[in-house]
């Protein structure tokens, strides 16, 4: 899930992003998926963790603070944030 903030002001040096703050955000999901693990993929950070909660087929997630966007992947495979997280360690280290 892609979440992007779109409170910003356009100046001739840069994009001027205003902090969003406790956002609350419900997503929609199939009958068929069954969430396990959701977490935030962080280009600085790595993966970080995420709280959320399923309940009655949405699933929901408060952000404290949002500046410009997040990536939040939610999966039905434990397993998937080890590889995720080898993943990009791998990546750091190929990168320095």
């Amino acid at each position: 899930v892609f979440v992007v903030n779109t409170d910003y002001r356009i100046s001739d040096s840069a994009y001027q992003w205003k902090t969003a703050r406790n956002v609350k955000i419900d997503i929609a999901v199939p009958g068929w998926f069954t969430a396990a693990d959701g977490f935030d993929i962080d280009p600085s950070a790595g993966i970080m963790p995420l709280q959320w909660n399923l309940k009655n087929r949405s699933i929901t997630v408060t952000i404290d603070e949002l500046k410009m966007g997040k990536v939040l992947l939610f999966t039905a495979n434990r397993a998937s944030r080890k590889r995720f997280e080898a993943q990009f360690a791998a990546l750091v280290r190929i990168e320095n």
